[in-house]
């Protein structure tokens, strides 16, 4: 009878653990996809392109997690209950940020892939399967991309904020972006712009990379009307320094994808 049991416990892990691989599978084809339209964006030397700058992925557990366990058991963990209902656990390789809940959720933040957050949850249920709790998969998704990128000249914000009001969210006493939720793109789905002066922008809150880019192919569109010269000649410098290093970080993470 014990053996019969433990046959089948080691039937299921081989199940969870393909289901898993088809998954990364996926996620690989995915990022190959991705890379290969980089690859054609990034042929018009400076020309502006959206960066996937960070990718937020939530997996559902199907068992309920104890975060009393100590911080010990895991390593570079950090636990603050008063500020943050979860344990913090920061990893080098791949580097990304793990957050576990009571209620069986893990999420990956600070990844630039799909493929290299999933995994990064993978090496987190492993932890958890070390130390006893034994979770499993029940299902991985993502929960926010967000992309980075620059218009490649000023916008009056102040302006833009002010015709589309009912749209924006300006305060530059405390912030210094502008929040801009257009619903023919987002449609209420919490999407949204934050747009600086200088030209560099965001796109938060897209599920999908092609809600990202059909965002990022409006706003280019868009902001043009709102396009304004530079305060003075430091500015200019700036904003040239500015799309420099973002092709540098382009060609960045394109090899961190490539390497995971």
């Amino acid at each position: 009878m014990i053996q019969q049991q433990q046959q089948q416990q080691q039937n299921q892990k081989k199940i969870n653990n393909g289901l898993l691989l088809l998954r990364i599978q996926k996620c690989c084809n995915d990022l190959i996809d991705n890379i290969h339209i980089d690859r054609i964006t990034k042929t018009t030397g400076l020309e502006n392109v959206p960066l996937l700058s960070n990718v937020v992925m939530t997996v559902h557990l199907n068992q309920k997690q104890d975060l009393s366990l100590p911080v010990s058991c895991f390593k570079n963990c950090k636990r603050n209950v008063a500020q943050f209902a979860s344990l913090v656990i920061k990893y080098d390789s791949p580097k990304s940020t793990g957050l576990l809940f009571s209620a069986g959720i893990l999420v990956s933040v600070g990844t630039r892939s799909k493929n290299v957050a999933l995994y990064s949850l993978y090496i987190l249920r492993k932890e958890l399967n070390r130390i006893g709790s034994g979770p499993n998969f029940v299902s991985a998704d993502v929960s926010n991309y967000v992309f980075t990128s620059h218009l490649g000249y000023w916008i009056d914000i102040a302006r833009l904020s002010t015709e589309y009001e009912q749209y924006c969210v300006y305060e530059p006493d405390k912030f210094p972006g502008c929040s801009y939720q257009p619903p023919e793109i987002f449609n209420n789905n919490g999407g949204k712009f934050v747009l600086f002066e200088g030209g560099a922008f965001n796109i938060v809150g897209v599920t999908t990379i092609l809600d990202g880019k059909k965002a990022y192919k409006y706003i280019i569109s868009f902001a043009n009307k709102f396009k304004k010269e530079p305060r003075n000649d430091s500015d200019r410098t700036k904003l040239v320094s500015n799309r420099v290093q973002e092709k540098k970080d382009a060609v960045e993470q394109q090899q961190d994808s490539i390497i995971y």
